[in-house]
């Protein structure tokens, strides 16, 4: 393959993945044992949201919540608050990298106005515990783009937001490709005809 038609594969190949960015989160895992019973799922989908934080979520599920972009990095609250007390055991992998995390309660209540969503009620008495314990941090690591976690929880749960980096627009994928085509077309140019 020849270095022009090597540029159009690559632009060819970034365009593709262009169409269909989007930031993507998606879990495995075990809540008390069992994988059978093991949900994730986007807080926002929940016919009804009680404040985030306060112990009344009450479901045996890990919940997240895709927050807002802030100076290039990319917000996740994740949360685990059950009815009764509950392990969960997952391995969260997030479509980028993993640059940073908030475990404190607070940590959680200082960055709620930068990061914290519109239309999401954050509990905001910094005494409700609503971070991870030091047996629940201890068991919590990422690398890469995965999260791990070993939480024990009750209420008000075990709450900590998780930092990405942001996917770039489609039109930064596209000018990316259009300079990949120009440089193979210059190189295509310059390289001497052979006889």
């Amino acid at each position: 393959m020849n270095l022009k038609s090597a540029g159009i594969a690559v632009g060819t190949a970034v365009a593709l993945t262009a169409t269909g960015a989007a930031h993507a989160i998606s879990a495995t895992g075990k809540i008390n044992g069992s994988a059978a019973s093991f949900s994730f799922k986007d807080y926002l989908e929940r016919d009804l949201r009680p404040e985030v934080g306060n112990g009344h979520v009450d479901e045996n599920t890990l919940f997240f919540i895709k927050e807002q972009e802030v100076k290039g990095v990319q917000s996740w609250y994740i949360f685990f608050d059950p009815k009764c007390k509950a392990t969960v055991h997952a391995e969260i992998t997030f479509s980028n990298a993993i640059t940073g995390r908030i475990t404190s309660t607070q940590g959680l209540f200082d960055t709620n106005d930068d990061y914290g969503l519109d239309g999401i009620d954050y509990y905001s008495d910094t005494d409700k515990h609503t971070g991870l314990e030091k047996r629940d941090l201890k068991y919590t690591s990422y690398s890469g783009n995965t999260l791990t976690i070993h939480w024990k929880a009750g209420d008000p749960g075990d709450h900590m937001r998780v930092m990405t980096t942001p996917i770039p627009e489609p039109q930064t994928y596209l000018l990316m490709a259009m300079g990949l085509g120009a440089l193979a077309f210059v190189a295509r140019r310059r390289k001497p005809a052979l006889k």
